[in-house]
């Protein structure tokens, strides 16, 4: 929680990247009306990590990637969600070495508005 977080782009103002990770249930970062976005945060240094949870608003990524990154440009696919239905989606029995995670929506699952995230989580060691 609370570490750098940046995104492809925000709603407005009021939606920054930051909100998702900040460990308050009621704030969110809400992207742009268009595919694809997303949202990543910076762990400040490698770890293994295992378990992403995610928290979605209305509008959540119907279809999306969890990426991770060594150094915030070069990105691997280690999970892929399809057909998601919004809430909570814990993803566990992940296993990379990262020190970037970034939530990659390919599909909202409302084309009304942008992504909207909660809660943005990584867990490991």
């Amino acid at each position: 929680m609370n570490h750098p977080a940046t995104a492809s782009s925000v709603q407005n103002a009021s939606f920054p990247a930051s909100n998702a990770v900040d460990a308050s249930p009621t704030t969110q970062w809400t992207s742009a009306s268009s595919d694809p976005q997303w949202i990543r945060v910076d762990l400040g240094g490698t770890y293994t990590i295992n378990r992403v949870l995610l928290v979605w608003g209305t509008t959540y990524g119907k279809n999306y990637q969890i990426q991770t990154s060594a150094d915030g440009n070069t990105w691997t696919t280690i999970g892929t969600i399809t057909n998601g239905n919004g809430g909570e989606d814990d993803n566990f029995a992940l296993n990379a070495s990262t020190r970037y995670v970034r939530i990659y929506g390919t599909a909202r699952g409302s084309r009304k508005a942008g992504y909207s995230l909660f809660t943005f989580q990584v867990y490991g060691t």
